[in-house]
């Protein structure tokens, strides 16, 4: 036997070992699903990453916009939280907002606040 191979696949049954190994340790720290799913994006990113990088394989463009798009859905997912924190720190004692804000009335139901008269679309 070739002890180059051997070695080889000792090497990525280790590697894979350790994978399997850190992801179970990650989701045990992890309280929710969806926070489990964003590392999971974020590993495949890294991933196909360094694979391209590592044979030398060019990327198309539809890939690159895929790997864009997965790596700005973690990034707007990790903001929407501190968001919605500032948004909510912004209302008065009665859930008013403090700033006016032309979209506010999209808000209404989890606001508290009861919602605008809505117009027909066609007149009665």
């Amino acid at each position: 036997p070739d002890y180059s191979t051997v070695g080889l696949l000792l090497l990525n049954g280790c590697c894979n070992l350790a994978d399997k190994l850190l992801s179970f340790w990650l989701l045990c720290l992890l309280a929710s699903p969806v926070s489990a799913a964003v590392v999971s994006v974020v590993k495949r990113v890294i991933i196909v990453a360094a694979a391209a990088l590592w044979f030398g394989t060019s990327i198309s463009a539809l890939h690159a916009f895929g790997v864009a798009t997965a790596a700005a859905g973690v990034g707007l997912y990790q903001l929407a939280p501190s968001a919605a924190k500032a948004r909510d720190s912004e209302l008065d004692e009665e859930g008013q907002p403090l700033v006016a804000s032309p979209v506010l009335h999209l808000q209404a139901p989890h606001l508290g606040r009861t919602p605008r008269r809505q117009q027909p679309l066609l007149p009665v």
